[in-house]
C-alpha cells in the first residue's frame, strides 16, 4: 500500500496487460496539471534578480576559453554529460534486467507480442535490447536538434559575430560545430552501450557478449542519429530560422518507428526514417551496407552546411547578422 502513494506506484496499478485501470491513469493526469499551473504561477510571480547572493562580475580574461573548441566545449560540456548520464543510466538498468527478461514478462502474452511487435523476433532480451537502443539512437539524435537551435541562439544574441569578428573563420567555426555534433552522437550511445554491458554482465550475462551485443547495438545508431545532425546543421546553415523545425523531423521518427508498422504505413514511407535503415543488433547481424550509405547522407548534409555558412564551392556565403 505504500506504493500507491507514490505516482510511481500509480503507474503500476494501471497494469495495462492485466487489469487495465483507468483510474490511476486520471490520477496521474490529475497531478500533472496541477503541477503545471503551479509552475506557471510561479514563474508568473517570481521575482526574477533579487537573488540574496550579490552577483559577481567574472575574470577580466578568460586564457581557457581562447578557441572556439575550448569555448564549445565549455557551453555545451555540461548539456551532453547530463544527455549521456541520463542514456546510460537508463541502459544501465535495462541492462540489469536482460537476463530475467522472460521471467519478468512472466509469460504474458500481450506483453510478449507488444515487445516483438515494436522490436521484432527473436529471444526476448535481444528484442528488447534491440529496441531500445534503437530509442536511444532517436535521443543522439535529438541532442543534435538541441545543439543546433543553440548554435542559432549564440547568432541571435550576437555571440557568433563576436568570435567571427576576431581571427575565427567560418570554416573554423562550422568545423567545431560539427566535430561538436559527432561526438555528441558518439558519446551519447557510447555511454548506452558500455553501461547496458556493464548491467547485463553484471546479473549473469557473459561479459564478452554482454557488451559486444549491446556496444554493437549501440554503434550501428551512430550513422543514423548523423543523419539527423547534419540535417538539422545544413539548416542552420540555410534557413537558421527554422532550425527548431528539426523537433517535428524527431516527432516523425519517433511516430513512424513506434507505431508506423501498426497503422500498415507504406514501406516508402517508413523508408523515411533514417533508423528504418538501420540494422537491429544484436537481433540480427550488421548490414554495412545500410550503415555506409547513411554515414555518405550525413556527410552530404554536413558538406551542404558547409557550402553555404562558409562559401565553399562557389555558393554565396550566408549573411551572419552583423558581420
Amino acid at each position: 500500500m505504500a506504493a500507491l502513494a507514490l505516482p510511481v506506484g500509480w503507474a503500476e496499478e494501471m497494469d495495462p496487460f492485466g487489469a487495465n485501470a483507468y483510474a490511476p491513469a486520471l490520477l496521474s493526469l490529475a497531478l500533472a496539471v496541477v503541477c503545471l499551473a503551479a509552475a506557471a504561477r510561479l514563474a508568473v510571480g517570481r521575482d526574477v534578480g533579487a537573488g540574496i547572493v550579490q552577483p559577481r562580475p567574472g575574470p577580466a580574461d578568460a586564457p581557457h576559453l581562447d578557441s572556439p573548441l575550448a569555448l564549445t566545449r565549455r557551453l555545451q560540456g555540461v548539456s551532453l554529460a547530463s544527455w549521456a548520464y541520463a542514456v546510460g543510466a537508463y541502459c544501465f538498468l535495462l541492462g540489469l534486467i536482460l537476463s530475467s527478461a522472460d521471467d519478468i514478462v512472466g509469460g504474458n502474452a500481450d506483453a510478449a507480442n507488444l515487445i516483438e511487435q515494436l522490436g521484432g523476433s527473436g529471444r526476448l532480451q535481444d528484442v528488447m535490447a534491440a529496441l531500445v537502443l534503437g530509442w536511444v539512437g532517436i535521443a543522439a539524435g535529438a541532442w543534435t536538434v538541441t545543439y543546433a537551435t543553440q548554435l542559432r541562439a549564440e547568432e541571435a544574441s550576437g555571440r557568433t559575430e563576436v568570435q567571427l569578428a576576431t581571427g575565427v573563420t567560418r570554416a573554423r567555426y562550422l568545423g567545431v560545430a560539427v566535430l561538436v555534433s559527432v561526438v555528441g552522437v558518439v558519446v551519447i550511445l557510447a555511454a548506452a552501450g558500455v553501461l547496458m554491458g556493464l548491467g547485463h554482465g553484471i546479473t549473469g550475462g557473459s561479459w564478452g557478449s554482454a557488451f559486444a551485443d549491446a556496444v554493437g547495438g549501440a554503434a550501428v545508431q551512430v550513422p543514423a542519429a548523423l543523419v539527423v545532425g547534419g540535417l538539422v546543421v545544413a539548416c542552420y546553415a540555410w534557413w537558421p530560422r527554422y532550425v527548431a523545425a528539426g523537433w517535428g523531423v524527431i516527432t516523425a521518427i519517433l511516430l513512424l518507428e513506434v507505431v508506423g508498422d501498426a497503422l500498415n504505413l507504406p514501406q516508402w514511407v517508413l523508408d523515411l526514417s533514417p533508423f528504418t535503415h538501420t540494422p537491429r543488433v544484436p537481433l540480427d547481424d550488421a548490414e554495412p551496407l545500410p550503415l555506409v550509405v547513411l554515414t555518405l547522407v550525413a556527410a552530404a548534409f554536413y558538406a551542404l552546411a558547409y557550402a553555404r555558412f562558409a562559401g565553399v564551392a562557389r555558393v554565396r556565403r550566408r549573411d551572419v547578422p552583423g558581420v
